[in-house]
């Protein structure tokens, strides 16, 4: 056997030591990442699978909720189902959920008035108090159409001092289904 010099013994100790850190740096920064990726994407996986079974549920309990609603709706008389009808606007409006109030309008009214939604938005915004409060004053029935007039004052307020009285026009196309506009 042949007596190896100290240079190739610490060349040969310096390859080993990079043999080494490229087998640690494959394992600590490509190969276990990975395997915790993949474990991730099978919990992601699994908790999607149950979360499907879950949406299928909550549209079943949607459905069972809307149908309860229908029934309640055609249980009432006509002038508290117009209150229903304009209490679910008027929550959304004080809820500021300025989409879903959007929808809720009469298209042609939509076309001339507000033709878009931040004009509606800026309307609410300027005409309307911050926390709504509302008293029905008059409820009339042209048609097929409700009129109904109402008092929309500041809720903080103590004492209704000042008011704002509006007339809305509501259309109910079915039971739980409905347009509306109002005086501008």
């Amino acid at each position: 056997m042949q007596k190896l010099d100290k240079g190739t013994i610490l060349l040969f100790i310096i390859l080993i030591a990079i043999i080494a850190t490229c087998v640690y740096i494959y394992t600590n920064k490509i190969l276990t990442p990975t395997m915790k990726n993949n474990e991730i994407i099978a919990r992601y996986e699994q908790e999607k699978s149950k979360t499907e079974g879950v949406d299928i549920v909550e549209d079943e309990i949607i459905n069972e909720v809307e149908e309860d609603r229908i029934l309640k709706l055609k249980s009432m008389n006509e002038t508290d189902r117009i209150h229903e009808y304009f209490t679910e606007y008027i929550n959304v409006i004080d809820a500021r959920d300025f989409s879903k109030a959007y929808e809720y309008l009469y298209p042609e009214f939509k076309q001339n008035y507000f033709p878009t939604q931040s004009e509606f938005e800026a309307y609410i915004n300027e005409n309307y108090p911050e926390f709504l409060g509302v008293e029905y004053t008059d409820i009339d029935r042209q048609g097929t159409y409700y009129i109904l007039t109402v008092r929309i004052y500041d809720a903080l307020n103590e004492e209704i001092t000042q008011y704002f009285e509006q007339k809305f026009v509501i259309y109910e196309t079915d039971f739980g289904e409905f347009t509306l506009s109002f005086q501008v």
